[in-house]
């Protein structure tokens, strides 16, 4: 509650709305050219505490068949996190909806891919390999979306080595069974 808008739970009739508002500003933003534009009154400290937020609370609803409301928090997360150009929030966001929107739409997995290979470049100028490992991981996805199965299985193996070196078991075993599918 402290960080506004509050999480939309409830109806589905709701978060469809929701959902739909939220595409509805990413559309009218881009057609305007302006990606990454930061309201007057928005503070980047707070826009980057909420995307993370939002990373945090969208896994449980995506892994618990809640996918309205998990679709409409990453989007909400990317649309956060586009206020903050060239973060590690902004990366994550392009990461994992690049997945999503692989695996929920496969015909949209060049989008997805796009938005990947741009959290992949983020990651890079920042210095983040462990980022590096969680984008090849859900390029790993967008693959598996496109049908592209042996580029998947390669982008998965290089997922593994990059996030085996940091100890994070979460996304090995994420990667690895992706891999395996």
């Amino acid at each position: 509650r402290i960080l506004s808008p509050r999480t939309r739970t409830g109806a589905q009739g709701k978060l469809l709305l929701w959902l739909l508002w939220e595409l509805v500003r990413r559309i009218v933003r881009h057609a305007l050219g302006r990606e990454s534009s930061r309201p007057p009154n928005s503070d980047p400290d707070t826009d980057r505490l909420t995307s993370h937020l939002y990373t945090r609370l969208q896994y449980p609803r995506w892994f618990h068949a809640r996918r309205v409301e998990g679709l409409w928090m990453m989007l909400r997360q990317v649309n956060v996190a586009e206020r903050c150009p060239g973060s590690a929030e902004l990366a994550h966001a392009y990461s994992v909806w690049g997945g999503a929107l692989a695996l929920t739409f496969p015909f949209m997995w060049r989008r997805g891919l796009r938005y990947v290979t741009r959290a992949s470049l983020i990651y890079r100028e920042l210095g983040d390999p462990r980022g590096e490992g969680h984008a090849a991981s859900m390029r790993t996805c967008v693959l598996h979306g496109a049908g592209r199965y042996q580029e998947a299985v390669e982008s998965a193996d290089e997922a593994i080595t990059i996030l085996s070196q940091f100890g994070d078991r979460w996304e090995v075993g994420f990667a690895a069974r992706n891999r395996a599918v």
